[in-house]
């Protein structure tokens, strides 16, 4: 019986470890395949639109979806997990704002220049004010989502929209060398669109994975209750004998 046991032991952790290298091969396909869509965009406004990457080009607004769909799926994180609200609650009001910044021309024209930041401002104290209703969440939230794989595509995410797209693109000291002409300016832009456009994709793609984690421990969880239920049935049979 020991035996048996032993080797049921390690035909679930074969199992487990065929499936995590599955779901990591799954997952860097995907994300191959995702990352295309940055090049496709930035083609497409300098060939087929003929614009010069600006605020409505087709990369300004692949930018501002992925944003969206971001703010959509932590949002929806802190409602599927109560023990974490309020940590999501403001991880989806952040990218709620960053949404808002995104779109700071079309707020301009619709309601007053720099409309943007007082909506933002609004954004915040919002969602700030939710999340502080619940906050016995906040610390558990966050230990939970660093613990996560998703953690790992936001925060190189971050770090390239915030760090790496700004300091390559913001100078002029650098694309200045490169030539004193103005292509530079167009150059410059290309690499800073293109690495901001890859860091909102990783961020989306990491709420995906959010996701699709919690899916696999809702499962086992019920997996758990379900063997739970199974074990007790022999034993209440034993004290009561048809």
């Amino acid at each position: 019986m020991h035996e048996t046991d032993i080797d049921m032991s390690c035909d679930t952790s074969r199992r487990s470890s065929e499936s995590s290298l599955g779901r990591a091969i799954e997952n860097t396909i995907r994300l191959a395949l995702s990352t295309l869509t940055v090049p496709f965009l930035v083609i497409t406004d300098l060939i087929i639109i003929g614009n010069r990457l600006g605020e409505r080009s087709a990369t300004e607004w692949g930018q501002a979806l992925l944003l969206l769909v971001s703010v959509v799926l932590f949002a929806y994180a802190a409602h599927r997990r109560a023990e974490a609200r309020g940590f999501y609650m403001l991880v989806a009001g952040f990218f709620m704002c960053c949404f808002i910044r995104e779109l700071d021309l079309l707020l301009d024209e619709w309601l007053f220049h720099g409309a943007w930041a007082p909506l933002a401002i609004a954004v915040a104290l919002l969602v700030s004010a939710r999340a502080l209703r619940v906050w016995r969440t906040l610390l558990p939230g966050a230990v939970e989502f660093v613990g996560t794989q998703a953690f790992i595509y936001v925060q190189i995410g971050l770090v390239v929209v915030a760090m790496l797209s700004r300091s390559l693109g913001s100078g002029r000291q650098l694309w200045f060398l490169l030539g004193h002409d103005d292509s530079y300016r167009l150059c410059k832009t290309v690499i800073q669109e293109a690495l901001e456009s890859f860091g909102y994709l990783l961020i989306c793609f990491g709420g995906i994975i959010l996701h699709r984690e919690l899916d696999r421990g809702a499962e086992a969880e019920a997996r758990g209750r379900g063997t739970t239920r199974r074990g007790c049935a022999p034993r209440a049979s034993a004290k009561h004998p048809l």
